[in-house]
C-alpha cells in the first residue's frame, strides 16, 4: 500500500480527527466536532483535501443505499488486510457515533485486535492502544504515552511491546469544568499559556495552580519511575492538550531544583507529537491487518 491513499478517522470523547494518508505518510489532518464526524458520512468533501475527497465521494451513496453489499463480520475483518474497497480506517470511543460507520463496506472498524501489543486487556481504550502503538513506531520501544485530552492519561509499552500498565485521571479542562459546574462561585477558567506559579493569590490563579501543578506532579511521578526503570526508553506526550503539558513540563523541569541536581544531563527523552492515534491505524508487515 506504499502508493495508496486511504483516510484514519477516529472519534474521540469531545471531538474526532481524520488524517489523510498517501501510504504510511500523514499529510493533513482535520480536527472535526462530534456533529462535523456525523455530516462527514453526507459530505466528505467539504471536510477533505480536493485530492481525498474525490476518494470518498460515493461514501453518501453507500450510507443510502441497502442494496450495496457490506462488509465481512468484525471477527473476519481483524484478521483482514486493507484492501482497495477499506479506504477508511475507523477507530471510536464513542460507540453510538460509529455505528452509521459499521455497515459502509469502504469502512474497517478497527479493535483491539487489530493492535499488535502485548498483554492489553479488553477494556483497554482503542485510542490509547493505538497511540501506543504509534509510538513505538515512530519512536521505538520501550514508550510512555501520555495523552492529554478529556481524560489525562499514561501508557507504558516495553522493549518486547507488552503493555505495562498506566493510569487514567481527569483531563485539565474536564477539571476546570467540574470545578465551575459543581460549584456556586467558581469561573470556568481556560489553559494559560505559561506554568502558573504555584501559590496563587486570587481564586482564578489558585484554580490554575491545582489542576496544572497537580498534573504536572502526575507526570513527574509518571516519568520518573519510567526513566528509573527504562533510561533507553522515550517519552512522548500527545492529545489536545499535549502541547500545554509537553511546554509546562519541560519549564517545570528546568525550575526544578531537585530534578537539576538529580539529573544534571536532564536525560529524559521528550517528544511531542499529536498524531499519535492516526500514526498508530497505518499497518505494517507485524500487525495482524
Amino acid at each position: 500500500m506504499e502508493n495508496s491513499q486511504w483516510l484514519a478517522v477516529t472519534i474521540g470523547n469531545t471531538h474526532g480527527r481524520i488524517g489523510e494518508f498517501f501510504g504510511n505518510t500523514l499529510t493533513q489532518v482535520h480536527c472535526l466536532t462530534h456533529a462535523e464526524i456525523a455530516e462527514f458520512l453526507t459530505a466528505p468533501q467539504k471536510y477533505l483535501s480536493p485530492d481525498f475527497a474525490t476518494l470518498v465521494h460515493g461514501l453518501n451513496l453507500e450510507l443510502n443505499n441497502p442494496d450495496l453489499p457490506t462488509k465481512p463480520a468484525k471477527s473476519k475483518l481483524v484478521k483482514s488486510k486493507l484492501v482497495k474497497s477499506e479506504i477508511i480506517r475507523l477507530a471510536s470511543v464513542v460507540p453510538e457515533l460509529a455505528l452509521p460507520w459499521q455497515d459502509l463496506p469502504s469502512v474497517a472498524c478497527l479493535t483491539l485486535g487489530n493492535i499488535p501489543l502485548k498483554d492489553m486487556y479488553p477494556t483497554l481504550g482503542i485510542d490509547r492502544a493505538l497511540a501506543a502503538w504509534g509510538a513505538g513506531q515512530r519512536y521505538g520501544f520501550p514508550v510512555l504515552v501520555i495523552d492529554g485530552g478529556t481524560a489525562l492519561t499514561f501508557t507504558a509499552v516495553d522493549h518486547d511491546r507488552s503493555f505495562r500498565g498506566g493510569a487514567i485521571l481527569p483531563g485539565l479542562n474536564t477539571q476546570f469544568r467540574s470545578l465551575h459546574t459543581n460549584t456556586a462561585a467558581l469561573p470556568l477558567l481556560q489553559l494559560p499559556s505559561q506554568l502558573p506559579e504555584l501559590w496563587g493569590k486570587d481564586t482564578p490563579s489558585a484554580i490554575q495552580s491545582g489542576v496544572i501543578h497537580t498534573a504536572i506532579a502526575s507526570v513527574w511521578t509518571f516519568t520518573h519511575q519510567w526513566n528509573q526503570q527504562f533510561p533507553d526508553g522515550t517519552i512522548v506526550f500527545t492529545g489536545g492538550d499535549g502541547l500545554h503539558l509537553y511546554q509546562w513540563f519541560q519549564q517545570w523541569l528546568v525550575r526544578s531544583e531537585n530534578y537539576q541536581s538529580e539529573n544534571p544531563q536532564n536525560d529524559l527523552k521528550l517528544h511531542l507529537d499529536p498524531d499519535l492515534v492516526l500514526r498508530g491505524m497505518v499497518p505494517s508487515n507485524s500487525e495482524p491487518f
